[in-house]
């Protein structure tokens, strides 16, 4: 029992934070906003932040005070939907600036694109099926450009 005793612990503060203090963006299973900010000031070195826990505690400290003052920000209820779509755009912004990260070519930075507007219109089983359709047809494709012309300079 003594060996799952910080699992208990959170547990607790888990269910009464979901009671009497709910925080929506929280839900998800990593926090964007803070995780980019917080992650983009300690790249920029010690100056900046002393250590990630430092500033995550700053992000918690910021986020108990805000629950503190709730009933003054719900007079900025009239605002709440820009504030949520400008929160939804960065969001998409960062998880595309990652995932062309990942991409190795511009074919795949294409297939990705088109995978995305897919998924945006459409739903993600047609998306995973349209870029496995994609990446099949244009996985080698620039191979196959290579070796035509190279059978034209030999020509």
């Amino acid at each position: 029992m003594l060996r799952h005793r910080s699992n208990i612990i959170s547990g607790l503060r888990n269910l009464i934070l979901a009671i009497f203090a709910p925080f929506p963006p929280l839900s998800g299973p990593l926090w964007v906003g803070m995780t980019v900010s917080v992650a983009v000031r300690y790249k920029e070195g010690k100056e900046a932040m002393k250590s990630l826990m430092g500033g995550m505690a700053s992000f918690r400290l910021a986020t108990f005070i805000s629950v503190i003052i709730v009933p003054v920000v719900s007079f900025m209820n009239p605002v709440v939907p820009v504030g949520s779509g400008i929160t939804l755009l960065f969001q998409a912004y960062v998880c595309a600036r990652i995932g062309m990260e990942y991409c190795k070519s511009a074919t795949d930075k294409s297939i990705a694109a088109i995978m995305a507007a897919v998924l945006a219109f459409k739903g993600s089983a047609w998306a995973l099926i349209v870029g496995f359709g994609l990446n099949l047809l244009m996985s080698n494709y620039d191979s196959m450009i290579a070796k035509r012309e190279a059978k034209k300079e030999e020509n």
